[in-house]
């Protein structure tokens, strides 16, 4: 893409928490550059896309990964592990390097909490220097203003936000000025200090809701419905005899808490028992495995 004029590029980075394939391939569709960091490597690959640049100390990436994008021609852009900027960082500054004018990472969020951090400082870093910035995972999307530069004001479109949807706006650095319309409760010039927890959970009430920065950086993180969420952690259920079934928290798998068919959950209560009466109509969502003799587990993939 050398020469060519990038507006939109997608950094795909190395988060444990993994976002899905069908995620990472709507927003490279929407990209004029996709750069893979490290481990956010494998995640391209899974989703068959092929990134512009690899870049990162490639301790968390799959070698045979870094093999096949060397043979589909992808450059790769290596540094030693023990460095002064983290991978994403540096992978911002290639970005901003290739002349990008909007900046979209996803896989960022749901790793090391210093980590997470450290992304979130750099990424509003450049949102001071008039890039528009916007973090997007599984179950929220984190767009970023900021007073400083000429991107102060958004309009949350119909697609991404419906009535009624969670938004909260979180100040970053210092104390916010800031005005929301088309909010439940909306503001003008009120100011969200550090340490204060006044700008959390605010919900949408009318379409095309306006949010705008007049002093400082804010965070505006927008919880996905649950159709478009995906939960980090699941609740098996293990049933024997007599049609009650045991349901256990575990990492790893994905929560729900609704009725599925003719069974229902509750999602409070670890090792509540629940009863059932017939579980035929749950569906392609989960999928059945013995565990035990007379046991069953029910789990979702």
């Amino acid at each position: 893409m050398m020469g060519e004029s990038i507006q939109t590029t997608l950094l795909i980075s190395g988060s444990p928490r993994q976002v899905g394939p069908t995620l990472l391939r709507t927003l490279a569709a929407a990209a004029d550059r996709i750069i893979a960091v490290d481990h956010g490597a494998d995640l391209a690959r899974a989703a068959g896309l092929r990134p512009d640049v690899l870049l990162g100390d490639f301790d968390s990436v799959r070698p045979d990964t870094l093999a096949y994008y060397a043979q589909q021609g992808a450059r790769q852009i290596s540094f030693e592990r023990d460095k002064d900027a983290t991978d994403l960082e540096l992978a911002i500054g290639e970005a901003q390097a290739g002349g990008c004018t909007r900046l979209v990472v996803t896989n960022a969020l749901g790793g090391r909490i210093d980590h997470e951090l450290a992304a979130i400082g750099s990424l509003v870093a450049c949102a001071e220097r008039g890039f528009a910035v916007s973090i997007v995972e599984n179950d929220e999307t984190v767009h970023i203003l900021s007073a400083l530069s000429s991107r102060f004001r958004l309009t949350l479109r119909d697609g991404e936000v419906t009535i009624g949807a969670t938004v909260s706006l979180i100040p970053w650095g210092g104390a916010v000025s800031v005005s929301a319309c088309g909010f439940v409760w909306p503001l003008d010039h009120a100011t969200l200090e550090i340490g204060a927890s006044r700008g959390v959970s605010n919900r949408v009430h009318a379409a095309e809701p306006l949010i705008e920065v007049h002093e400082g950086n804010l965070l505006i993180v927008i919880q996905k419905g649950r159709d478009d969420a995906r939960p980090s952690h699941s609740r098996l259920l293990c049933g024997g005899g007599g049609g009650v079934l045991r349901a256990f928290d575990l990492p790893g798998f994905q929560a729900f808490g609704a009725d599925i068919g003719s069974l229902h959950m509750a999602t409070a209560v670890n090792r509540h028992l629940l009863d059932v009466g017939s579980v035929h109509a749950i569906g392609d969502a989960m999928r059945v495995a013995d565990v035990a003799p007379r046991h069953r587990v029910l789990a979702t993939d």
